[in-house]
Protein backbone atom coordinates (compact mmCIF):
# COMPACT_ATOMS: atom_id res chain seq x y z
CA UNK A 1 0.00 0.00 0.00
CA UNK A 2 1.44 3.59 -0.83
CA UNK A 3 1.07 5.92 2.03
CA UNK A 4 1.01 9.85 2.12
CA UNK A 5 0.72 11.56 5.27
CA UNK A 6 -0.95 14.63 6.64
CA UNK A 7 -1.51 16.75 9.18
CA UNK A 8 -5.15 18.04 10.00
CA UNK A 9 -6.18 21.35 11.24
CA UNK A 10 -7.84 20.72 14.29
CA UNK A 11 -7.65 18.42 16.74
CA UNK A 12 -10.98 16.62 15.45
CA UNK A 13 -10.99 13.90 12.97
CA UNK A 14 -10.74 15.31 9.43
CA UNK A 15 -14.63 15.39 7.77
CA UNK A 16 -13.90 14.02 3.72
CA UNK A 17 -16.38 12.82 1.46
CA UNK A 18 -15.92 10.74 -1.33
CA UNK A 19 -15.40 12.77 -4.65
CA UNK A 20 -13.75 15.69 -2.35
CA UNK A 21 -10.15 17.56 -4.05
CA UNK A 22 -8.00 17.98 -0.60
CA UNK A 23 -4.95 20.65 -1.23
CA UNK A 24 -5.98 20.41 -4.88
CA UNK A 25 -4.33 17.22 -5.51
CA UNK A 26 -6.24 14.22 -3.39
CA UNK A 27 -9.54 12.80 -4.52
CA UNK A 28 -11.27 11.38 -1.71
CA UNK A 29 -13.06 7.90 -2.41
CA UNK A 30 -13.81 6.70 0.79
CA UNK A 31 -12.46 6.17 4.59
CA UNK A 32 -10.29 3.31 5.25
CA UNK A 33 -9.90 3.18 8.40
CA UNK A 34 -9.93 5.62 11.28
CA UNK A 35 -7.72 5.31 14.71
CA UNK A 36 -6.68 7.05 17.42
CA UNK A 37 -4.14 9.18 15.90
CA UNK A 38 -6.68 10.18 12.91
CA UNK A 39 -8.13 8.58 9.75
CA UNK A 40 -6.98 7.00 6.69
CA UNK A 41 -8.54 7.78 3.49
CA UNK A 42 -8.67 5.61 0.60
CA UNK A 43 -7.59 8.51 -2.55
CA UNK A 44 -6.78 9.40 -5.77
CA UNK A 45 -2.98 11.63 -6.45
CA UNK A 46 -4.34 13.18 -9.24
CA UNK A 47 -0.95 14.34 -10.37
CA UNK A 48 0.50 11.13 -10.48
CA UNK A 49 -3.10 9.32 -11.35
CA UNK A 50 -2.02 6.43 -8.72
CA UNK A 51 -4.16 5.07 -5.97
CA UNK A 52 -3.10 6.10 -2.46
CA UNK A 53 -3.44 5.81 1.54
CA UNK A 54 -3.60 9.26 2.78
CA UNK A 55 -3.31 9.45 6.28
CA UNK A 56 -4.33 11.92 7.76
CA UNK A 57 -3.47 12.82 11.56
CA UNK A 58 -5.52 14.70 14.13
CA UNK A 59 -3.59 18.16 15.14
CA UNK A 60 -2.43 18.03 18.53
CA UNK A 61 0.95 17.93 19.88
CA UNK A 62 1.84 13.80 20.68
CA UNK A 63 0.08 12.73 17.58
CA UNK A 64 2.12 15.02 15.17
CA UNK A 65 5.42 13.85 17.31
CA UNK A 66 5.18 10.75 16.63
CA UNK A 67 3.77 11.17 12.95
CA UNK A 68 6.92 13.20 11.93
CA UNK A 69 8.95 10.17 13.77
CA UNK A 70 6.73 7.63 11.32
CA UNK A 71 7.59 9.69 8.32
CA UNK A 72 11.39 9.31 9.53
CA UNK A 73 11.07 5.64 9.67
CA UNK A 74 9.44 4.95 6.61
CA UNK A 75 11.79 6.99 4.77
CA UNK A 76 15.10 5.36 5.98
CA UNK A 77 13.29 1.76 5.29
CA UNK A 78 12.77 3.40 1.65
CA UNK A 79 16.45 4.00 1.72
CA UNK A 80 17.77 0.68 2.77
CA UNK A 81 15.21 -1.12 0.24
CA UNK A 82 15.83 0.94 -3.21
CA UNK A 83 14.39 -2.22 -5.01
CA UNK A 84 11.15 -2.59 -3.50
CA UNK A 85 11.87 -6.34 -2.82
CA UNK A 86 10.58 -5.65 0.99
CA UNK A 87 7.47 -5.21 0.18
CA UNK A 88 6.82 -2.53 2.81
CA UNK A 89 4.43 0.29 2.90
CA UNK A 90 6.22 3.55 0.71
CA UNK A 91 5.76 6.72 1.96
CA UNK A 92 5.53 9.09 -1.28
CA UNK A 93 4.93 12.55 0.90
CA UNK A 94 4.84 14.13 3.83
CA UNK A 95 2.51 17.61 4.33
CA UNK A 96 0.82 19.54 6.89
CA UNK A 97 -2.80 20.93 5.77
CA UNK A 98 -3.09 24.59 6.91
Amino acid sequence: EKAEVAAASTPSYIVARPGELLCGRYRILGVKGQGTFGTVLDSIDTKYNRKIALKVIRAERRYLDAAYREVEILRKLSELDPKRECRCVRLYNAFEMT
